[in-house]
């Protein structure tokens, strides 16, 4: 190994990525606190609540934010729990590497001789062959092996100074980045690395699916309730419309809302509403336009009351799919989960091997 020579990086880096967090002459630190994946994750966070007042703020019950709310929700609280801390301690006085990765589900440390270390590298990754490129830093040893310091690439260039860094720290030559491979080059050298999913991951699933589930269940009371309270009386079609349910946020959805505006009279009282369905709810156009289209302003249809609040009252008594669908998406999500959850666990611990093309 030739001579220790000082490091000419500066220290530290830039907090979000990797980082040198100490540099002395028998000792070389570098850590990531999954800053990129955190950062990811508050943002689909974001846009989850977003999903979520939406849906709470519209005139009837829509089915896309809701879902599209438990898969951003459940998926943001991961990647801002889950994410490691990861330290890479080169020790010149024991001559050892110790990488550390700590995260909610626990801790890890794995020991590499200096001598089983052939170079650290840059690895590259691109998701085509036209996409950026992005980076992580890579152990690699003397038979081949590659033993990557984060799981997940990122764009910043810090990990071509952190790799070079290290090399030089250790007096191995300096090493040029890969070229970064599009995924699904068999030619690139892969690390597979296998790990049981935690429980907490699960559980964050689960909770998520009951509270939907929840949402769903109330949504079938109403609508039950109304199905069985309600009293039928003679209505009469004033007009009808088909109304744009657009939810809030900028990748609004929008569903469509049959409006048939009819009049009805209960105990000497008259009384409008426009409701067509229990539940008052919104669709897509095909199905709003043909519920509308069986209406026609003038005709006598019938209307169901509610005795305790005649004026909340609808046209067709029926049940819907929506509380089903509620009910059923969630449940299913997270039955699909557990059960791979409890396969992946079968397999035990952890493993890892090197994979060439």
């Amino acid at each position: 190994m030739t001579a220790h020579r000082s490091l000419q990086f500066p220290v530290p880096f830039p907090p979000s990525k990797v980082k040198i967090s100490r540099a002395t002459p028998d000792l070389l630190v570098l850590t990531d606190l999954g800053a990129p994946l955190r950062m990811t994750g508050v943002i689909a966070f974001i846009i989850s609540g977003a999903f979520v007042v939406g849906a709470i703020r519209s005139p009837a019950p829509v089915v896309i934010p809701w879902v599209a709310a438990l898969v951003l929700g459940a998926g943001s609280i991961a990647m801002i729990l889950l994410p490691q801390r990861v330290t890479a301690v080169f020790d010149r006085s024991s001559r050892t590497l110790r990488i550390s990765r700590r995260s909610i589900r626990g801790s890890t440390l794995d020991e590499v001789d200096f001598r089983r270390i052939s170079s650290v590298i840059a690895e590259g990754s691109r998701s085509s062959v036209t996409a950026p490129a992005t980076w992580r830093v890579c152990i690699v040893l003397q038979d081949g092996t590659r033993v990557p310091l984060t799981s997940y690439y990122d764009s910043s260039t810090t990990h071509m100074q952190a790799a070079a860094a290290a090399n030089e720290f250790l007096g191995l030559p300096p090493v040029t980045p890969e070229s970064p491979v599009a995924q699904g080059d068999a030619a690139a050298p892969r690390i597979v690395t296998k790990r049981p999913p935690s429980i907490f991951v699960l559980s964050v699933i689960t909770i998520f699916a009951i509270v939907f589930a929840g949402f769903g269940v109330r949504l079938l009371l109403v609508e039950w309730h109304r199905l069985t309270v309600s009293l039928p009386t003679r209505a009469y079609v004033l007009s009808t419309d088909v109304q744009t349910v657009r939810s809030s946020g900028r990748n609004s959805s929008i569903s469509y809302r049959p409006v048939v505006l009819y009049r009805f009279r209960v105990d000497g009282r008259d009384y409008t509403a426009q409701s067509v369905t229990p539940l008052n709810e919104s669709r897509g156009g095909h199905w709003a336009f043909d519920l509308v289209s069986r209406y026609r302003a003038g005709d006598s249809v019938t209307a169901w009351y509610d005795p305790a609040r005649p004026q909340t009252a609808f046209l067709r008594h029926e049940w819907s799919l929506m509380p089903l669908v509620f009910i059923a998406f969630p449940l299913l999500f997270s039955a699909i989960a557990l059960f791979a959850f409890r396969k992946a666990r079968t397999t035990g611990g952890t493993t890892a091997t090197a994979q060439h093309g």
